[in-house]
């Protein structure tokens, strides 16, 4: 008599099944390492563009100094502009890099000799973005060095590789109208 069985022995089963899991985990560390690289580049543009948007600020008040002098500590400059009052020819500026782990740091804009009260302008990052350090430099009377690193607010929370710290390292000229 002839016995016809049909099915799968389990040696087959398990064979399927370790070949299952196999691929099984290794889609799902493409998964991980994919979600991981969205992450990462996610945190490093918006980074890119707070410091953009940072440094643009600068720029623009900048663009109507007529000549910068250093002033003794290097997170600091003054410069001078046109008046918009027409008894004044000029104006003073001090530009001032604050960094403060708390609030995130900012570059305050004040008129000089005025140190009481709020400052003409405040730059800042975004809240999930805090200035480490820098300076101010001034490279020659119509030249700024301007260097600031930041990094992400809360950095405790993230891994030490998807913590990154970027760094503004530029020269500004400026643009005068004689």
């Amino acid at each position: 008599m002839q016995q016809n069985e049909k099915g799968m022995t389990l040696i087959e089963v398990l064979a399927a099944l370790l070949i299952f899991s196999m691929v099984t985990t290794l889609l799902y560390s493409f998964l991980v390492m994919g979600i991981s690289i969205y992450k990462r580049v996610t945190v490093e543009s918006q980074m890119r563009s707070q410091g953009d948007t940072l440094y643009s600020q600068i720029i623009s008040e900048l663009k109507d100094a007529i000549y910068v002098q250093q002033s003794q500590p290097d997170s600091e400059i003054r410069y001078a502009k046109k008046s918009a009052d027409p008894k004044a020819y000029i104006e003073l500026y001090v530009m001032k890099l604050i960094p403060d782990a708390v609030s995130g740091g900012r570059i305050e804009v004040r008129r000089a000799g005025a140190s009481a009260g709020p400052p003409d302008q405040v730059f800042q990052l975004g809240s999930k973005f805090t200035i480490d350090g820098g300076s101010l430099t001034e490279v020659s009377h119509d030249l700024v060095q301007v260097r600031l690193t930041y990094i992400r607010s809360h950095s405790e929370a993230l891994k030490v590789l998807d913590n990154p710290r970027l760094e503004i390292d530029s020269q500004i000229p400026l643009f005068r109208s004689d």
